[in-house]
Parts: structure tokens; C-alpha cells; sequence
């Protein structure tokens, strides 16, 4: 007996997805268009050598990947040729050596990824980094933001000492969604922990431990934007303060954003001690790898001298300023930067100006 099929609904569920997906690309695409409207004829032309010189680098590793594959097929046959070769005792010998150095390999791999694990388990520093940029960066800017993140996560994997490292408003669109479909294995970086929604405190508790929702719930009083627009110098790193960094490309356009962002949510903020010891050439804007890579290192070393000498680009460094390394300047504490509102409530407290130690 023939029954009637019921008409499904399973190929109208993704297609109702793609449609969605091309619509927030095309809002995406319309920001970033207007965002380049408001870039100098200079930026522009600056832009277009970066994304031609992005289309060279992508067909050159075309062409790299393509010899490789080519290479292996070649040393393939040239095994192939040495086995058949041999005697029926000889390939057996060689089958086992091989066997024995892959083995080899993948112990040495594993015994590498356990001490990762451990690493990354006893990190303690808390660090932000604040992606809710994606409306003042053009296309070449996120992509440069991507390559950044990498970074980013390459000095937290090889740190002495490892930090735990928060991304903010990883949604699926803009920096976020180039994070995922650029980088491959984004998803298994260790020590990597993701949040849907943007600084500082409507972030969901679904899918989040106590631990991990109190970051940013309860402390709002431990949150410090590092921004070299601030007034406040960080002297000492703190462990229990937590670190934000804003996640965008500069390029001097967009002064007094990040410490606008962090008066308007409330919290305190403060610049890194570079301005002193040693001096800049240009501007005391960093960028966000390097700006992660003091944090990192100074949990090392405990020292800025030595510090922003081996995290700071020497094009950064003027000649005339070495002589100035040794003068460590007297500075207020992460811990006694006041908070710049009348009143604002952590944790049901209200009308606070100066947090203690």
C-alpha cells in the first residue's frame, strides 16, 4: 500500500540559512564600504598594494603547496622503486625502522601536547581581547587583525608562562567569522577561551562554567583596558586584575576610542610604561601582538627594561632613548587607578572612586 509523502522541510531550513548568511554579508560588505569612503587617498592606495600583495602571497602558497604534493608523489615512487629493490628480509627491516621512528614521532608529539595541557592549566593572568571593532576596520584590516590573533596564540603557546586569553565578541560575523574559515584547527587552540557577545557584562551564561561567567559578571572592578591614551601608568602587573586590549588596527585614526569604550562601560584603564623607558619614534601605538607579547613577557621577566626591549620592534625605538632604559619611572598602580564615574555598582556596591589593594 502506498503511503502519502509528506513534504519536507529540511532543504528549506538551509536555504533559509544561506539567505540569512547573505544578507549579513552584504551589511558587512555595505560597513566596509563605507569605512573605506572615509579612508585619505593615501590610505587607499596603501590598501590596494596590501590586497594586491595579499592575492601574490595567497597564489605563491598555491604554488608552494602544489610542489610539496609534488615532492611527496616523487619521494612516494622513489620508495617504491628502493622496496622492490630489496630482498623479502631486507623490506621487512626497513618496514620495522620505520615503523619504530614513527612511533618515535608520535610519542615525542603526544609527550609535547601533555605538557601543553599542563601549562595551560596553571595560567592564571587573565587576558582580553576586545573584538568589537569590526565597524571602523576595513576588509585588509581584518584580515591583518587575523594574522595578529595567530600570533597572538603562538607567544601564549611558547610563553614560560602561559595566560589565559579571552576573545570577545565571537559571533560568526566579521573578525570573528575570518578567525574560524582562515585559521585551520582554530576550534582546538588551547588556552583559548571564546565569548559570543561583546565587553563587558551581557555575555550568557549558557554553556559557561561559574568560574569562566564570573570573569567578566563579578569583576568589574579587576578589568583594566590598556590604552595609550590613558593618563595611568601600570607599574606592576597584577594577577588578579584582568587585562583588555582593543582588538582593531590603529594607524593613529582612531585615538581616544578605547578609552572612550572604557570610561562609557565604566571601568578602569591605563597605558604600558613605554613612553619612558625607551622612547618611541613615532607614537606610542602598538599593535595588538605586541601589546600581548609585553604582557606575556613581563610575567617573565618582571622587568620593563628588559621587557620592551625584546618585545618592541627596534624600528620603534629611538637611538637617543637607550640611555634612559635604566630610569624606572615612579608610577601608580594598576590597583590604585580610580574608576572614572561617580557611582557605578559591582557586585550590588555603589558610589566607589579609588579601589585598594
Amino acid at each position: 500500500m502506498e503511503t502519502e509523502s509528506m513534504p519536507s522541510t529540511a532543504s528549506a531550513v538551509p536555504e533559509k540559512q544561506r539567505e540569512k548568511e547573505n544578507e549579513d554579508k552584504k551589511d558587512e560588505r555595505d560597513k566596509e564600504g563605507e569605512a573605506f569612503a572615509l579612508l585619505s587617498h593615501r590610505q587607499r592606495k596603501k590598501m590596494k598594494r596590501m590586497l594586491f600583495n595579499r592575492a601574490e602571497k595567497l597564489s605563491r602558497k598555491e604554488k608552494e603547496k602544489t610542489e610539496r604534493k609534488s615532492n611527496r608523489l616523487k619521494r612516494k615512487g622513489e620508495i617504491n622503486e628502493m622496496l622492490l629493490n630489496m630482498s623479502t628480509d631486507e623490506r621487512e627491516a626497513w618496514r620495522k625502522e620505520a615503523f619504530r621512528k614513527k612511533n618515535e614521532k608520535l610519542k615525542e608529539v603526544q609527550k609535547k601536547e601533555k605538557e601543553m595541557k599542563e601549562k595551560f592549566a596553571k595560567a592564571k593572568q587573565n587576558i582580553v581581547i576586545d573584538l568589537d571593532f569590526d565597524d571602523i576596520m576595513t576588509p585588509a584590516e581584518k584580515q591583518s587583525m587575523v594574522k595578529q590573533m595567530r600570533i597572538c596564540y603562538a607567544v601564549n603557546k611558547k610563553a614560560k608562562i602561559s595566560t589565559r586569553l579571552h576573545l570577545t565578541s565571537m559571533n560568526g560575523k566579521g573578525t570573528s567569522r575570518d578567525l574560524r574559515e582562515k585559521i585551520d584547527g582554530f576550534e582546538n587552540w588551547q588556552g583559548i577561551y571564546t565569548h559570543d557577545n561583546s565587553l563587558p557584562f551581557e555575555i550568557e551564561r549558557r554553556g559557561m562554567t561559574d568560574n569562566e561567567a564570573s570573569i567578566f559578571f563579578k569583576r568589574k572592578k579587576d578589568l583594566v583596558y590598556l590604552t595609550a591614551d590613558s593618563p595611568f601608568e601600570i607599574s606592576t602587573l597584577n594577577e588578579n586584575d584582568i587585562y583588555i586590549i582593543g582588538g582593531f588596527i590603529d594607524r593613529n585614526r582612531h585615538k581616544m576610542k578605547t578609552l572612550n569604550k572604557a570610561e562609557a562601560l565604566g571601568i578602569r584603564h591605563a597605558r604600558l610604561p613605554i613612553n619612558d623607558f625607551p622612547q618611541m619614534k613615532s607614537s606610542s601605538v602598538l599593535t595588538v601582538n605586541q601589546c600581548f607579547e609585553i604582557l606575556v613577557t613581563q610575567l617573565e621577566m618582571n622587568d620593563w627594561k628588559q621587557t620592551i626591549e625584546r618585545s618592541v620592534p627596534r624600528r620603534k625605538i629611538a637611538a637617543a632613548a637607550k640611555e634612559k632604559l635604566a630610569e624606572a619611572p615612579k608610577t601608580m598602580t594598576a590597583s590604585k587607578i580610580p574608576i572614572n564615574v561617580d557611582k557605578a555598582v559591582v557586585d550590588g556596591f555603589t558610589d566607589y572612586g579609588e579601589l585598594s589593594d
